[in-house]
């Protein structure tokens, strides 16, 4: 019998070794931010400040490319075969970069790395990056704090939390992405809005 058995084994793993597994899907963020709703801040003849962005922040599985959903509030997870092409984190600087540049409120926008040293800093740390799934309802939610930073007085400008919610029909990892999409875009927009205020 145990001869028997083995030939059997061999066949049986030999099937498992040889399953094709589908694809990866690759998600990214377009750099572009869309339409900016607000206008291009008019400082007037005073000299424009240089914004420096800092390093976003964001909890432990916003650094990573998974692409992530929540069931019903409390179950996180990841899709299998779905992932971004960086960091949520990485992309929404890009992003947000592009943004604020566009705005024409600031004389420059310096990344992270830029050696140079900004009149204001712009603080970010990501809450939520994530399909919510509850039922039947299910939306893209993008929630990130904002804090502007004053270089030269050396104090707190003003904080904000943004958030967005975008519907998506039928959850799956291309709409995720197409509603995530929008989700950073609209934020990126309500953030050139609300630092048109401050500066």
């Amino acid at each position: 019998m145990r001869f028997g058995v083995l030939p059997l084994l061999v066949l049986l793993l030999a099937g498992c070794a040889t399953r094709v597994l589908p694809p990866v899907s690759v998600y990214t963020l377009p750099a572009d931010p869309g339409s900016l709703t607000a206008a291009t801040a008019d400082v007037g003849k005073q000299r424009k400040p240089a914004l420096k962005l800092a390093s976003i922040q964001g909890a432990r599985p916003f650094l990573t490319t998974r692409m992530l959903y929540t069931e019903a509030g409390l179950a996180q997870n990841s899709f299998a075969y779905s992932r971004w092409s960086d960091s949520p984190v990485a992309l929404l600087q890009f992003l947000l970069i592009e943004a604020l540049n566009r705005s024409g409120m600031f004389q420059a926008v310096l990344p992270p790395g830029s050696s140079l040293r900004g009149n204001l800093v712009l603080e970010g740390t990501l809450l939520d990056f994530s399909l919510h799934t509850r039922g039947d309802q299910a939306e893209g939610v993008m929630k990130i704090r904002f804090l502007l930073l004053d270089q030269d007085e050396r104090r707190v400008v003003a904080s904000k939390l943004f958030y967005a919610a975008i519907p998506v029909e039928a959850p799956s990892p291309g709409n995720t992405a197409m509603a995530l999409q929008q989700a950073a875009q609209q934020v990126a927009q309500q953030l050139v809005v609300w630092l048109d205020k401050h500066i």
